[in-house]
């Protein structure tokens, strides 16, 4: 839940004239949408297959923020709150 409060966050301060940044936002915040539930789903399930199938979901997910942060760095010269960024990426 933390690291969607933060993409939350991070969501609503990118401006709104720089679509990229507004694109790269929205898949972030996709992406940290599915991370809470799956780990949830894999701790509260026995089958083996299901755990690595959600394991698999949440690494490709937070793979995808982790990337997502770097091209925020790369396209978004005018984005001032680059904290945020550190902080998902640690």
């Amino acid at each position: 839940m933390e690291i969607l409060k933060i993409v939350d966050r991070l969501t609503k301060l990118v401006p709104e004239e720089n679509e990229i940044l507004l694109e790269l936002s929205r898949n972030m915040y996709a992406d940290a949408l599915q991370l809470a539930p799956k780990i949830a789903g894999a701790e509260g399930v026995d089958l083996y297959d299901i755990k690595i199938e959600n394991a698999a979901v949440i690494r490709k997910c937070a793979r995808e923020i982790y990337v997502q942060c770097n091209s925020f760095l790369v396209f978004g010269d005018d984005f001032k709150e680059a904290e945020y960024l550190d902080i998902l990426r640690a």
